[in-house]
């Protein structure tokens, strides 16, 4: 007999022992299940573990392994309370100050002396060589270390933007959502590109990539489009008053009889997710020939036809930008 999901959704909503039941069932299968006020205090102290804890952590694992290296190649003990950045520029003048001072002993030698089998001239070389050694060996440390506390920084700044998307995140997740989620977060953050304290979507070279206004996408928006499928906020937005006038959002339009000529633009529509958000919430299939007859004119700015039996697509207005 099939399951009667109306009847089974009001039990739910009006039993706690059935609602209990079904949440058990369902945590034993791997979901995870939180009402809204768990879920945000689930994220809070997710945020607040991610900065506070493991970000800092990190960075200071990098920098100790740093000060090692630099006490093994350049001979100098990093003081207790000394910061990296310091140590190393600090290791690396002791060093060269040292140098510069045997290379002055080794010329007063020669000077007084003579160095008819050039011993101290060699000498002298090779404190020179191992000079700019260690100056090279300086810059490159702070090089990387400075990469590395920017990508800290640029992970602490997707976690709070992803923190903040996440309370609006819908109550059920999908299953498999936190290794989807972790993925998407992964790849953002490869590209990802810090610019004055904000975070920017990269396009892969790293530039910062625009939108079709030319405008640099903001990290915040590039998740929000990453994520709508599961933004609570847009499923609200789906109820009766939310289109135009008599609460049908295709503008009055019965939506199985919509096509690309009747078919009305909202005047709130301003980019491409506005749209694709407001021809779901009609009731227009995505992948349909009638969904991408309206997209590709409305979104796309461009249509096909048929011109000496071949599919010819052409330029008819302008793209709307992707956010």
């Amino acid at each position: 007999m099939p399951i009667d999901k109306a009847e089974l959704a009001t039990v739910l909503a009006t039993d706690p022992e059935i609602e209990k039941i079904a949440t058990e069932a369902l945590t034993k299968k791997g979901f995870v299940i939180r009402d809204k006020a768990a879920d945000t205090a689930f994220m809070d102290n997710y945020k607040r573990d991610v900065i506070e804890k493991e970000i800092p952590g990190e960075i200071a694992k990098v920098h100790s392994q740093y000060d090692r290296d630099i006490e093994s190649s350049l001979g100098v003990k990093k003081d207790p309370n000394e910061k990296s950045y310091d140590f190393l520029k600090r290791a690396a003048k002791v060093t060269v100050d040292g140098l510069n001072g045997k290379i002055s002993e080794y010329e007063k030698t020669i000077k007084e002396k003579g160095d008819p089998q050039g011993i101290w001239q060699k000498k002298i070389e090779d404190a020179e060589t191992k000079a700019r050694l260690a100056i090279e060996e300086r810059d490159t440390r702070i090089k990387e270390l400075s990469s590395s506390n920017e990508k800290a920084t640029k992970s602490i700044v997707l976690q709070t933007s992803y923190g903040e998307l996440a309370k609006n995140f819908k109550k059920d997740l999908p299953p498999m959502f936190g290794k989807l989620s972790q993925q998407i977060l992964n790849e953002t953050l490869a590209i990802a590109v810090l610019k004055d304290g904000k975070l920017y979507l990269g396009d892969g070279s790293g530039g910062i990539k625009k939108d079709a206004s030319f405008k640099e996408i903001p990290i915040e928006d590039h998740l929000k489009a990453e994520f709508k499928d599961v933004i609570e906020e847009q499923r609200k937005q789906g109820g009766s008053g939310s289109g135009n006038g008599g609460g049908n959002p295709a503008g009055g339009v019965d939506p199985n009889t919509v096509t690309v000529d009747n078919f009305q633009m909202p005047s709130d529509v301003k980019t491409q997710d506005d749209l694709m958000s407001h021809l779901l919430k009609s009731g227009i299939p995505r992948g349909g020939e009638q969904f991408n007859k309206i997209w590709n004119k409305f979104a796309l700015g461009q249509e096909t036809v048929i011109e000496n039996n071949k599919k010819v697509t052409k330029i008819i207005g302008k793209a709307l930008p992707m956010y």
